[in-house]
């Protein structure tokens, strides 16, 4: 079930305004919350015909997607996705992001939100589950928003033991009824619902495939207009994962995405590289990543994101040559109040290639500036992205943010090696702002947790401290390397946490760095000592 929300414009008094910063405590956890909100158009798609634009907002903590037609001046529809509307899963929450958006047609889209496993229902409510409770919904709607609704889930396809397979009576028995007759309560589980796309001759039917069952992997035809489910005697390969660029069209992978701040993707397809180079020329200084295309290739959907831009959605009408803005990813920041963030690459003296981006506090007092330096991990960690919320949070701090976004080692260097040749390539290109080699700390996330460990134990005269964010190998720290003072371990899943657990855990951090720097205390409600 869906339902069709108008947006309303809201406008608060002057006096809320005043009372909502009149708390320090209450305005660094709105600052982090606004930061970290998710943000439109996380998942994009345009229809085969290139008319229509889907794209994923957010309402109200609730997932939605809006519908844009490129041919009716822009006009927008938005719709809620409630993917429960029988309130089978009572007060569990419905997920906020989106596994799968794609149209089968001109006008039917196809939407999945991500797979979740939850609490298993107590015995007497129906199969004993040997497993968890999965409920990965597979959703379709037209774009006019009439037809809508769940065309299958988990539930579809459970899969109860061999040996329970008596009759279909006994699988609809009660437990309760079971056990009073004498008999054994049929145990069931709940298989994992993969989609690996449309029919190539029937784009109306979706190919989907159950796995984690009693029995092995099986394929479906499931009707995108009915909900029709029929077994599928072909073996459909699976379309790759990302960073891999998969064209749903031609059916083959065309590229692949880079998680580096500057370049986008390294395309296989000659056509897309020139798309590509053509939208990069339109756009100098910012990243153009190439999200979705219509059959043709006629109407490019793209985003546009860097410095403190967090992202707008285009889409190239290219017979045209004409290039129209469709949404803000954060119609809500105000641009006045974000650090900058430059991205920047050069050739050090020894040939290799070193690049990144350095974000700049707004306000500096002319002294060096303390530097936080942050090692993404490439398996584990949080990915760099064009615009890096987590850097704004201790920019605002007083720190400079400097990331880098060629491997470590590479070349024969190491980490260390890497920082100095770009802070001192800043410092020529910036002179009016420069960075206190002294006071430097670094964070590491996931498997750049171990470059940041390595960091403080090469260079402890330089890096004064550390932390790790979901970094594996947490016992790998002995005090044997006199290093545990000057390390900090944060709980895993920060970037998943709640709005008020993230901002706790950023004044953690804030305080952490700013003890070993020897700075005073700076974030709002953040006590110096630290557990």
């Amino acid at each position: 079930m869906f339902v069709a929300v108008r947006l309303p414009r809201l406008r608060f008094p002057a006096a809320s305004l005043v009372l909502a910063v009149s708390s320090p405590v209450a305005a660094f956890e709105d600052r982090v919350e606004q930061l970290f909100r998710p943000l439109q158009g996380d998942q994009i798609a345009i229809s085969p015909d290139g008319r229509r634009v889907a794209y994923t907002t957010f309402l109200d903590r609730r997932l939605g997607v809006t519908i844009l037609d490129l041919e009716r001046g822009g006009a927008r529809r938005t719709i809620a996705v409630d993917t429960d509307p029988e309130g089978k899963h009572g007060d569990e929450p419905g997920p906020t992001r989106l596994r799968f958006l794609r149209w089968a047609s001109a006008d039917r889209l196809v939407l999945a939100p991500v797979e979740q496993q939850l609490r298993a229902p107590p015995p007497g409510f129906g199969p004993v589950l040997e497993g968890p409770l999965i409920r990965a919904p597979i959703l379709a709607l037209d774009a006019d928003g009439q037809r809508q609704g769940v065309l299958v889930d988990a539930r579809t396809f459970i899969e109860t033991a061999t040996e329970a397979r008596n009759s279909l009576a006994d699988f609809l028995k009660p437990v309760a009824q079971a056990r009073a007759a004498g008999d054994e309560p049929v145990r069931a589980k709940l298989p994992h619902l993969d989609i690996l796309g449309f029919h190539p001759r029937e784009k109306e039917q979706l190919i989907v495939q159950t796995r984690g069952g009693y029995g092995p992997p099986a394929q479906y035809l499931v009707d995108v207009r009915t909900g029709t489910v029929t077994e599928f005697g072909g073996d459909w390969p699976a379309p790759p994962a990302e960073p891999q660029v998969y064209d749903w069209f031609r059916l083959k992978v065309v590229g692949q995405r880079l998680s580096s701040p500057g370049s986008a993707a390294a395309w296989q397809d000659e056509d897309l590289a020139r798309v590509q180079r053509t939208l990069e020329a339109k756009f100098p200084r910012r990243r153009v990543d190439l999200v979705d295309w219509s059959e043709n290739r006629g109407r490019i959907v793209f985003r546009v994101t860097g410095g403190s831009d967090p992202g707008r959605g285009f889409v190239w009408l290219r017979p045209d040559d004409l290039v129209v803005e469709l949404f803000r990813c954060a119609p809500w920041y105000v641009p006045a109040k974000f650090n900058e963030t430059r991205p920047f690459r050069f050739a050090t003296t020894d040939g290799a290639s070193v690049g990144g981006r350095i974000t700049w506090p707004r306000k500096t007092a002319g002294a060096a500036l303390p530097l936080l330096v942050v090692f993404h991990g490439e398996a584990g960690g949080r990915m760099a992205e064009a615009f890096d919320p987590e850097a704004q949070v201790f920019a605002d701090q007083g720190l400079a943010v400097l990331s880098l976004d060629r491997p470590a080692g590479a070349a024969g260097r190491g980490p260390i090696e890497d920082v100095q040749a770009a802070i001192d390539w800043l410092g020529g290109r910036h002179p009016n702002l420069s960075l206190d080699r002294s006071r430097v700390v670094a964070l590491g996330h996931g498997e750049g947790g171990e470059t940041a460990r390595r960091a403080l134990l090469q260079r402890p005269d330089w890096f004064r401290g550390g932390a790790l964010l979901d970094a594996p190998g947490r016992a790998a720290v002995s005090s044997a390397e006199g290093i545990e003072a000057r390390l900090l371990h944060s709980d895993p899943g920060l970037a998943a946490a709640p709005p008020d657990e993230r901002a706790t855990a950023y004044r953690r951090l804030d305080a952490f760095f700013r003890q070993q720097l020897a700075l005073g205390p700076k974030a709002a409600g953040t006590k110096q000592e630290v557990d």
